[in-house]
């Protein structure tokens, strides 16, 4: 599902935006935090990738990180 992840230049979390899920980062973009999904006990996260909503467990997400790092 998820062969291969972009590597970008790390970017640290400057300020929430009052009390919704955005956040400022340290490159001037503006993020949204994602809501884990638990199904049988295991968190995933809704993300769309390619145009397609995916269901990807957080395991994998972070699997897929550390090889891309």
């Amino acid at each position: 599902m998820i062969k291969k992840l972009i590597k970008v230049p790390a970017a640290r979390t400057l300020a929430s935006v009052g009390d919704s899920s955005y956040v400022v980062l340290s490159d001037g973009t503006v993020a949204r935090r994602l809501k884990a999904v638990v199904v049988n006990d295991h968190p995933y996260y809704n993300m769309k990738i390619d145009g397609v909503l995916r269901r990807i467990s957080g395991r994998r997400l972070i699997e897929a990180a550390k090889l891309a790092a």
